[in-house]
């Protein structure tokens, strides 16, 4: 199955763009964190599959300087896996 994603990454890199070229500073660690949480929160009041939120580097944008991240969501799972994926994230 070939799956292709098109959105607006105008002025945004990808996470690991971004952490290649600058060590991240506390301040856009947070930023990145309450970015994560915002997107797991929407995604429960939207009442889908946490799942979805793809938590890759490569696939994460975030605007330089400040690290405001933006996720991909795939609607393609069927069951959540709870807070497990965002704690591997962090560590």
């Amino acid at each position: 199955m070939d799956i292709q994603i098109y959105y607006n990454v105008k002025s945004k890199i990808s996470l690991s763009q971004a952490v290649n070229r600058q060590k991240m500073s506390k301040d856009q660690f947070i930023n990145l964190i309450l970015g994560c949480v915002h997107a797991f929160k929407e995604v429960d009041e939207y009442q889908l599959v946490n799942k979805g939120v793809l938590l890759d580097i490569d696939l994460i944008f975030v605007k330089p300087g400040s690290f405001e991240p933006s996720f991909i969501y795939l609607p393609i799972y069927a069951h959540d896996e709870g807070i497990t994926k965002l704690k591997e994230f962090i560590t």
